[in-house]
């Protein structure tokens, strides 16, 4: 298929550069969106370790807190899946050594080992893994507004961090190693408008199996049943992405490559490492997208769109120095008909960036 765009593309380029050119606009600037800070004024409440008082489950803890208070989990095993339902802080001593292991009583059959569904929640310094069963989710995060998730280890499991109906979330300094995706960020649109807004996704390392065939995303954005949602104002800041089937991924299944309206709107791809993919980078049904100065080195496909307009694409380094303009090959659809198209990268970087 790809080959098949890429030739099509290329009878096609002189015609149309004229008319891409025009459509591209330049972008010479990135905005760094503004998070609010998450205030810590309640009570500490402890779990683990030897102190008088404390608790010796997470969920008997974060149960007994009131908004504002703080959740510290002293290192240790903690064979449980929780639910974070109040506007607290939950902090784990050091995340190589509190554990969260959801794979043991009380809650065997749960496929989410945290669940976020509060505002201003903040969880920080946990691994969190399954020693048996890997078609589970690590962090499930879901109608909630201003929460961070920050320096936490994901493995062994089906899903990292999965997003939805989320407004003003920060994903950052996490290490995801998964089978399914990285970090998946997921509307339903059953019967009502569901929207992702301001969501950064930062300084993550995120890597799938490492082993032939590739499976797997490394940052994957995509509807579920309709076209009620949207995304608006993401974020993919400095992450680096290895060995997955497609490193960032915006709406890729095959019912999706036909819609017309653009659902994702306004993100900033900028100075990430993808590497050793299948595919680098897929659009599908994105909007004024801008992508800077990121390292796509030995993918199989450096990148490539479906339906995808206003994209700026601007010094990336694509595997190797180049000194003329770099082309991105995909399609559109104008009326009832695909056509061949492509973007341009026109000044692409001559060396990796250090990132």
């Amino acid at each position: 298929m790809y080959k098949i765009i890429i030739k099509k593309s290329i009878v096609v380029a002189v015609i149309i550069l004229f008319l891409s050119i025009n459509i591209v606009p330049s972008a010479s600037t990135i905005f760094l969106r503004k998070y609010s800070m998450l205030n810590y004024n309640g009570n500490t409440l402890y779990v683990g370790g030897t102190g008088p008082g404390n608790y010796t489950k997470i969920q008997d803890a974060i149960d007994n807190a009131s908004d504002g208070d703080i959740v510290f989990i002293y290192s240790g095993f903690y064979h449980e899946s929780i639910i974070i339902n109040k506007s607290i802080s939950v902090f784990g001593e050091e995340s190589n050594t509190t554990i969260i292991d959801g794979n043991h009583p009380p809650n065997p059959k749960m496929d989410k080992h945290v669940s976020i569904t509060a505002d201003n929640v903040d969880f920080s310094g946990f691994t969190i893994e399954k020693s048996v069963e890997w078609d589970t989710i690590g962090i499930n995060v879901f109608n909630c507004s201003n929460c961070q998730i920050t320096n936490n280890c994901i493995r062994n499991l089906e899903g990292g961090i999965y997003v939805r109906c989320i407004d003003s979330v920060i994903i950052s300094n996490n290490t995801i190693n998964c089978m399914a995706y990285g970090i998946g960020i997921q509307e339903y649109g059953l019967n009502i408008f569901e929207y992702t807004d301001n969501l950064m996704i930062s300084n993550n390392f995120i890597s799938g199996e490492g082993s032939l065939p590739l499976y797997g995303w490394g940052i994957l954005f995509s509807p579920a049943n309709s076209t009620n949602f949207i995304y608006r104002n993401i974020t993919i800041f400095s992450n680096t992405i290895v060995e997955t089937l497609i490193g960032i991924g915006f709406c890729f299944f095959p019912n999706h490559a036909f819609y017309i309206t653009p659902v994702i709107k306004d993100a900033v791809i900028v100075r990430n490492t993808i590497k050793n993919n299948v595919i680098g980078i897929f659009l599908c049904t994105a909007k004024d997208t801008v992508i800077k100065e990121n390292n796509l080195q030995k993918n199989l496909i450096k990148a490539i769109f479906i339906n995808s307009f206003h994209t700026v694409w601007q010094k990336n380094y694509w595997n190797r120095p180049r000194i003329i303009p770099k082309l991105i090959f995909g399609e559109i659809k104008i009326g009832s008909k695909w056509l061949p198209w492509f973007n341009i990268d026109w000044h692409p970087a001559k060396e990796p960036y250090d990132i």
